[in-house]
């Protein structure tokens, strides 16, 4: 599910005025809903313009409530859900400061900023509660299948309101595998400084080519210097002269790595590759495939 979003750095600055866990739950208590804004783009990816006044005095109800909420959509035409639109909360428990949510398996089709989207939403909203210090979030019981393990709490997500602050997401990263038979997911958080979509990617691409040593890896490139860019869903990379290379000597498995690395960037739907020489690689358009690879 993908709503735009560009990074994670411009979080609210009302955030930090106001500090995470200082809301009792007392019953006509009113706490923010934290969305994403329909303008992520251009701005803060987050609003918390909706709210919801809880009415148990029960920290561990409140909670459910504002989950509740936080699943049924925002009524404002200017945010926006992170969340799949049939995805249930099966259970909410509350111990020694650690809020314990169980969803339902359609939490787990999102991956890569659309997840940590979802996360941190959830994270900001119930760490308003004074008795939630941090969230541990299942899929069906057990652990999320392509997500940071362990409890989140808000100063994991490294926002301080300011783009020279470093920006921490997660990812997988698609390899080749040794064989040559199909794509390795590697699981990887990632640190940007910046908000756009195209800092994301090229975070990315960079770290596919410092790769692993589990894993077939590109040659290194700094792509920081290089074009790419993202708009109406493609974002397009001008590929360096040792990457055409490999491409072209290796097959289309590489292809894949890169297409499915990028496309799990929100407002990323298709890489469209361009090379220096006339190649077949020049203006390429790839879509991601379903079902790539298995996480490790």
């Amino acid at each position: 599910m993908k709503k735009g979003i560009c990074g994670l750095c411009a979080l609210l600055l009302a955030l930090s005025l106001c500090g995470c866990g200082s809301a009792q739950a007392e019953a006509g208590t009113a706490l923010a809903l934290y969305f994403l804004s329909a303008e992520a783009e251009t701005g803060s990816i987050y609003s918390s313009d909706s709210t919801l006044t809880v009415d148990t005095e029960d920290s561990e109800e409140a909670a459910r409530q504002l989950v509740e909420a936080l699943l049924a959509g925002p009524e404002l035409t200017t945010e926006a859900s992170p969340f799949p639109s049939s995805v249930r909360l099966l259970s909410c428990t509350l111990s020694d400061g650690v809020l314990t949510l169980n969803f339902s398996e359609e939490y787990g089709r999102l991956s890569g900023s659309a997840l940590t989207a979802a996360n941190y939403s959830l994270v900001l909203t119930l760490c308003q509660l004074e008795d939630v210090d941090g969230l541990l979030l299942l899929l069906e019981g057990g652990a999320l299948p392509s997500g940071p393990s362990g409890v989140l709490t808000p100063e994991q997500a490294n926002l301080q309101g300011s783009v020279s602050d470093p920006v921490t997401f997660a990812v997988q990263l698609y390899f080749p595998n040794a064989d040559g038979t199909g794509l390795e997911a590697d699981y990887r958080e990632l640190s940007v400084f910046g908000t756009a979509s195209k800092t994301w990617c090229v975070a990315i691409l960079e770290a596919l080519s410092v790769g692993s040593s589990d894993y077939s890896v590109f040659p290194e490139a700094d792509f920081s210097s290089r074009e790419v860019s993202v708009s109406q869903g493609i974002c397009d990379v001008q590929l360096p002269d040792s990457w055409t290379e490999c491409i072209l000597q290796n097959g289309d498995l590489w292809l894949e790595s890169i297409t499915e690395s990028l496309c799990q960037v929100d407002g990323v739907n298709a890489v469209r590759l361009h090379t220096s020489d006339a190649t077949t690689l020049d203006g390429q358009i790839l879509y991601p495939q379903e079902n790539t690879a298995e996480t490790d």
